[in-house]
């Protein structure tokens, strides 16, 4: 910002040297200003970066949870939402989705533990991430991210949502995603995960609360179906 000098003085020559000085000054404060904004810029985009990273490869991750869940056509859903909450250990994990019938338990908890892996890798390498930005921030930076690498876009047309079942039932699928990478990441950006076992288990119980929204969404889109809407 620029600062004026004033001095007092009657010779023209003083008073010349003196502005002349105010420029250079001037000039170098705002180059300074310039060189600040473009280090804090540059920081900023450094992050997002880094935090794009991160969301790429947990969404990659979570669409291959997913997947194996959608081709385990036996399993029990409902058991397992209904006991998640008593499993403290890895074990008890696996132990409770093989008396539910998930035939590939073992590489469904792989996966968490990639997940809990990959959100480890990120907080021990970006502690700056921490000190820079409050927590409210960061859960809004990881927000934004989620939402523009899946297109996210939320829509308000109730009217149009029960016409179009099967628009109404994508978006819903696309919120449940959402939802699983916000409540994995979100953990990690607040500073509340803890890596290991209770990483592991935030996994399985993050995945029930996405099986129970698909469940949802399901169950809407049939509802819309037979009230007569678009499949």
């Amino acid at each position: 910002m620029r600062k004026k000098l004033l001095m007092a003085g009657v010779l023209f020559l003083l008073i010349f040297q003196a502005c002349s000085s105010n420029e250079d000054l001037s000039t170098g404060q705002n180059s300074s200003t310039k060189t600040t904004q473009k280090n804090v810029l540059r920081t900023a985009r450094s992050d997002s970066g880094t935090l794009s990273d991160y969301v790429s490869t947990q969404l990659s991750i979570q669409t291959q949870i997913r997947n194996l869940l959608d081709n385990e056509k036996d399993a029990d859903f409902s058991m397992i939402q209904s006991g998640i909450d008593r499993v403290k250990t890895v074990e008890e994990l696996e132990s409770l989705y093989n008396s539910a019938k998930i035939g590939r338990s073992r590489e469904l908890i792989s996966l968490y533990e990639k997940m809990n892996d990959n959100s480890l890798a990120f907080r021990e390498s970006n502690a700056d991430f921490y000190s820079k930005y409050t927590e409210e921030e960061r859960t809004r930076m990881l927000t934004n991210e989620v939402d523009l690498q899946l297109n996210y876009k939320e829509t308000t047309d109730t009217a149009d949502r029960r016409r179009n079942c099967q628009s109404a039932f994508v978006t819903a699928g696309n919120r449940c995603m959402r939802n699983y990478a916000i409540e994995i990441g979100g953990s990690v950006l607040v500073g509340v995960f803890t890596g290991g076992v209770g990483g592991v288990i935030a996994g399985g119980m993050a995945t029930t609360h996405m099986i129970v929204c698909n469940s949802d969404a399901e169950t809407d889109y049939r509802s819309c179906v037979r009230s007569g809407g678009i499949r």
